[in-house]
């Protein structure tokens, strides 16, 4: 059963219209571009596994996908947890291709791809292991429970070749068609229910009701961009181009000359996502070259949430 289903990760939000809207010239446009390809690759690996568990996975487990919990004074992610009576399970997915090998003694992996360019990163049992850990420590102190926490790296790019030195991962590490497999052997492994059907659903509630979204992320300031470096206005939706005005109740393009009834909304989406969480008439104006009486109706097209009245009036998502 799914408990909690995924959201697309904000910075990769964040990242895809900072694409849009970083000028084209700009030297960190590239280091964004490659940032926001891994990461959207390895969304598309957990989207991939999530079909493939609400396809196969028996619906006596529940199911949490992208939980964020504080710990401390920071938090933790766990791409996809798995609750049963007898125990919980953390599955760590990667969706890289080309060629992975795993090295416990310098605790590593190592990802060679396009003729033999390597990158290395950390290794992913080694994360999983301490989610788990902080996992155990969050239970113990928000629901005095003591329960065997179990953890599984899943590979999903059916592509991929996998190596490893260690034996002891061999029991870690699996594709992700032979999941169900591998979870069996947990199963096998924790035999004994720990809690009721009645008191899982009251953890899983309970990890539910203390996810905390990621909201913290000023993506211009990461690059050491400022506004400065960005494009406002509304971008056409066919060519791209920042070339469009209102013309008609419509949004008409001069370098290709389509129009358009709602390009504004992506242009006050990435104002939302790049500048700041709240916008006023007079920014929307400003951003959307309108009169103020256009940018009123067009804001109450959007079923925006109003703060304040008069001239301090100013508008949220």
């Amino acid at each position: 059963m799914i408990v909690k289903e995924r959201e697309i990760p904000l910075r990769l939000r964040k990242l895809e219209s900072l694409g849009r809207c970083l000028h084209r010239s700009h030297p960190a446009r590239q280091p964004i571009l490659e940032e926001y390809k891994r990461r959207k690759s390895g969304y598309r690996g957990e989207l991939a596994f999530d079909r493939y568990l609400d396809t196969y996975l028996s619906e006596d487990y529940y199911v949490l996908r992208n939980l964020r919990l504080p710990v401390r004074d920071s938090f933790f992610q766990i791409d996809t947890l798995i609750l049963s009576p007898a125990f919980l399970l953390i599955a760590e997915i990667k969706n890289h291709s080309g060629s992975i090998t795993l090295d416990s003694k310098f605790n590593q992996m190592t990802h060679t791809f396009q003729e033999n360019e390597t990158v290395i990163f950390n290794d992913p049992l080694l994360q999983a292991k301490l989610q788990a850990s902080l996992l155990d420590d969050w239970l113990e102190n928000h629901a005095k429970l003591s329960i065997p926490i179990d953890y599984l790296v899943v590979f999903t790019n059916p592509s991929v070749h996998i190596d490893t030195p260690t034996p002891a991962y061999y029991y870690k590490v699996c594709r992700m068609n032979s999941f169900l497999e591998k979870l069996a052997s947990v199963k096998k492994h924790f035999p004994k229910p720990i809690v009721t059907p009645k008191e899982l659903k009251r953890l899983a509630k309970l990890l539910t009701k203390n996810h905390n979204p990621e909201d913290n992320i000023n993506i211009l300031e990461d690059f050491n961009l400022t506004r400065a470096d960005i494009h406002t206005g509304v971008q056409c939706p066919a060519c791209s181009n920042f070339t469009v005005k209102r013309v008609s109740g419509y949004w008409r393009c001069s370098s290709c000359l389509k129009k358009s009834r709602e390009a504004h909304i992506q242009a006050i989406d990435d104002y939302f996502l790049l500048i700041d969480c709240s916008i006023s008439n007079r920014t929307l104006c400003d951003i959307l070259c309108l009169s103020p009486s256009t940018a009123r109706r067009l804001i109450t097209t959007l079923h925006l949430h109003a703060v304040g009245s008069y001239r301090g009036r100013h508008y949220t998502k």
